[in-house]
């Protein structure tokens, strides 16, 4: 999605949307997550879900 333009904001809220929109079996989702992963490590970018910068924030 970053190769196509797109803000890293944009990228998380893409993301926040996919994953609360898709619901899959807990193996499927264990491999989905490690996927997202994977794709992160291959960017050098860390995924930080909306929750997780909220948390941050409040501390």
């Amino acid at each position: 999605m970053y190769r196509f333009g797109l803000s890293r904001d944009e990228v998380l809220s893409l993301y926040a949307f996919i994953d609360w929109v898709m619901t899959l079996p807990e193996p499927l989702e264990d491999d989905y997550h490690r996927a997202i992963q994977a794709l992160e490590e291959a960017e050098q970018m860390q995924y930080v879900t909306t929750a997780e910068r909220i948390g941050m924030r409040k501390g």
